[in-house]
C-alpha cells in the first residue's frame, strides 16, 4: 500500500486483483488534485484501468475535485476501464448530487460492493 500526504489531503492506494482502490482523506480542491494525478499515473502505466475512489473521509470537494473525477472517468472509459465511487461522505454525497454526477458515475455504499461490481465487469 502506498501513502502520500499533501498539506490537507492524503491518499492511500491499493491494488486488489486488477482493481485499484484510492482512499482519499481531506480536501479535494485545486491545490490537491495533482496528488490524485500522481497516483493514477502510476497505475495507468502498469495497464490497470478499474479504479475505485473511496471518499468516506473527504471533508470538502470543490469544482476542481468534481472536474478531476469526470476527467478520470473519461480517461478510463477511453481505455476500456471504469471508475466508480464508494462510501461517500455526507458532503461528497451532497455535492455530487448537486452536480448530478450520481447519474453519470456509479456509486456504491461500501468499498466491498464497489470491488465486487468491478470484478463482474473486468
Amino acid at each position: 500500500m502506498k501513502r502520500d500526504q499533501g498539506n490537507e489531503m492524503k491518499i492511500e492506494s491499493e491494488e486488489q486483483q486488477g482493481t485499484v482502490v484510492f482512499r482519499i482523506e481531506g480536501r479535494m480542491d485545486l491545490s490537491h488534485v495533482p496528488l490524485i494525478d500522481d497516483h493514477v499515473r502510476r497505475y495507468l502505466e502498469k495497464g490497470l484501468r478499474y479504479f475505485i475512489l473511496n471518499m468516506v473521509d473527504v471533508r470538502d470537494i470543490s469544482s476542481s475535485g468534481i472536474g478531476k473525477i469526470l476527467q478520470l472517468s473519461r480517461q478510463l472509459d477511453d481505455r476500456g476501464g471504469r471508475l466508480v465511487l464508494a462510501d461517500l461522505s455526507p458532503v461528497c454525497e451532497y455535492v455530487l448530487d448537486l452536480a448530478q454526477l450520481s447519474d453519470v458515475i456509479p456509486t456504491y455504499k461500501t468499498e466491498a460492493e464497489a470491488v465486487n461490481a468491478l470484478r463482474k465487469t473486468s
